[in-house]
């Protein structure tokens, strides 16, 4: 049994990005980490052509049909769900002893090690933060932040979790199977619950991970800041573009980045890197676009109209 892999949960819409995910894997791979991607047993020809790494194997999420829905819950579409499902169900298939979960629409941009993931006692590294930044973010905050805790909220009171400050994950985190085997044992089992049913309370299937793991302490927790740099909405990958951040810059503190492609998807698939116009296009809406021009004229204007005076006041 591996002591670290990495899971990828995709299918067939999002075969460009597992592209650029396996490309990147590929290359920064230094540890010959495998890497688990499952997918629809429908997905599994056209994946196995993109697959050209000894280190990826594909497997089918018929492996976990006894917990899948077909149906809608509280509003989140089965696809989404069943994801959530197989990231939590995945330690039952005995394949490693801690993975990290990797969604489609992120890259690694360095090299990266065992070190990366495990502290030096084996213990899989947690990744727990508050957030801060987004909860100041008038953007996320209304269109996200409140909906989400209230959610993860239902979790706490669940497991009868009593914490002053909540620390979690928004994903690309490293699950334990001994956490996840005790949630089953401790509180699935003894609740009559099935992966379902946790959804059915909260579909965020890291905080229900986290949120255990500090309840129970079945491990030694060390945290870590995340590992890969997400941007959560347009603005955020704006104003990065626009300091002249670049990937390698990125890369001096996380293994990999995240242009989120919920907000992204309809653009393409944008890198990090794309270049400033493309992303003024496609993230600024003509009306925004057209101020911008007429601000910008203007002050243009007032600079030539300053430098005639200045000239001017001098040659009287």
């Amino acid at each position: 049994m591996n002591k670290i892999s990495i899971l990828v949960k995709s299918f067939i819409d999002d075969i460009d990005y597992c592209k650029r995910l396996f490309k990147s894997f590929s290359k920064h791979n230094k540890d010959n980490l495998i890497l688990y991607l499952v997918v629809p047993e429908l997905d599994i020809e056209a994946f196995n052509n993109i697959i050209h790494d000894d280190n990826i194997e594909i497997l089918s999420e018929d492996l976990f049909s006894k917990y899948l829905t077909m149906e809608d819950v509280n509003g989140v579409r089965p696809g989404y769900i069943n994801q959530e499902i197989i990231k939590l169900a995945f330690h039952e298939l005995g394949y490693c002893e801690n993975y990290f979960l990797c969604d489609s629409d992120g890259y690694f941009i360095r090299d990266f090690f065992i070190s990366d993931f495990l502290h030096k006692d084996g213990t899989p590294y947690s990744i727990l933060v508050e957030d801060n930044e987004l909860q100041v973010d008038p953007y996320y905050h209304n269109n996200h932040w409140i909906e989400r805790m209230k959610s993860i909220e239902k979790i706490k009171e669940a497991i009868n979790f009593d914490c002053q400050f909540i620390l979690t994950s928004h994903g690309f985190s490293i699950f334990s199977a001994a956490v996840l085997r005790d949630l089953k044992k401790s509180y699935m089992d003894n609740q009559k619950l099935t992966y379902l049913d946790l959804m059915e309370v909260s579909p965020y299937e890291f905080s229900w991970y986290n949120l255990w793991l500090q309840k129970s302490k079945i491990i030694g927790i060390y945290s870590r800041e995340p590992l890969f740099k997400t941007f959560h909405y347009s603005g955020q990958h704006l104003e990065y573009i626009i300091r002249g951040v670049k990937e390698e810059d990125i890369a001096r503190s996380y293994l990999g980045v995240v242009v989120n492609s919920n907000y992204s998807r309809d653009f393409g698939m944008i890198n990090y890197e794309s270049n400033l116009p493309k992303l003024l296009v496609n993230y600024i809406s003509f009306k925004d676009l057209l101020y911008i021009n007429i601000f910008k004229i203007k002050n243009i204007l007032v600079r030539i109209v300053r430098k005639i005076k200045i000239i001017f006041l001098t040659t009287k």
